[in-house]
């Protein structure tokens, strides 16, 4: 089994209202992508420039402002080396060539994120969660985010369709539910979309949109 795919956590099946709720997501997340949607529990719609779920064509829309600005006494040598890459002197707007060449690569690495997660075999990533969040104690399915609202915890996303799990913990007012949606609703900015080189960066789990989380679970701390 991919270690990548075990490094991650997740699974369990309870009662039968929990299986019909996580059928449901699922169905959900393979539709085209609607403009709003109930899922656990929660209305959710699109936004502006993203659907409910991850999109190709939208994935890597080009925006020049840097959000990675830092001042060139930090790092002289970096800033320098960096200078074509900026229309301004206070590297703040990237020129549209690397724009452009950001988005190619940002889209070979979407591609080949994409290859690796078909690659993988549902059964038996099914068979490493459920086996996974079993051990884990007190961990139970969640179908309503609302009972978990300002309440802390670990969190287990699970996106059946790509084969990948996310395990976070969400402490302070935003609780469990809180943290889920802002990853449902952030975005993660162009120029942060490759971290390292294109054939090792992975995509974000913020990238994944809404309906791309198919089951939950989550404990108290």
């Amino acid at each position: 089994m991919s270690p990548r795919m075990l490094c991650l956590v997740t699974g369990l099946g309870t009662e039968n209202d929990a299986r019909l709720g996580r059928q449901d997501s699922r169905d959900a997340s393979r539709d085209e992508s609607p403009r709003a949607a109930v899922h656990f529990g929660l209305r959710v719609r699109r936004g502006a420039k993203h659907g409910l779920r991850l999109e190709r064509d939208s994935y890597a829309q080009i925006n020049k402002r840097s959000s990675l600005h830092w001042p060139r006494e930090l790092c002289p040598e970096l800033w320098d080396e960096l200078t074509d890459s900026y229309e301004d002197v206070e590297h703040l707007i990237h020129t549209d060539a690397w724009g452009l060449e950001h988005q190619e690569q940002a889209m070979l690495n979407y591609d080949l994120n994409m290859e690796y997660f078909a690659f993988l075999d549902p059964l038996e990533f099914d068979q490493a969660v459920n086996q996974s969040v079993a051990e884990l104690r007190g961990m139970r399915e969640v179908t309503d985010l609302r009972e978990w609202d300002r309440k802390s915890g670990l969190y287990v996303m699970v996106l059946d369709d790509f084969r990948q799990v996310y395990v976070g913990v969400a402490q302070g007012r935003d609780g469990v539910m809180g943290r889920i949606k802002r990853h449902w609703n952030s975005s993660t900015a162009f120029d942060r979309l490759l971290f390292g080189d294109v054939n090792s960066s992975r995509l974000s789990i913020d990238s994944f949109r809404a309906l791309g989380t198919t089951r939950i679970f989550a404990r108290k701390l």
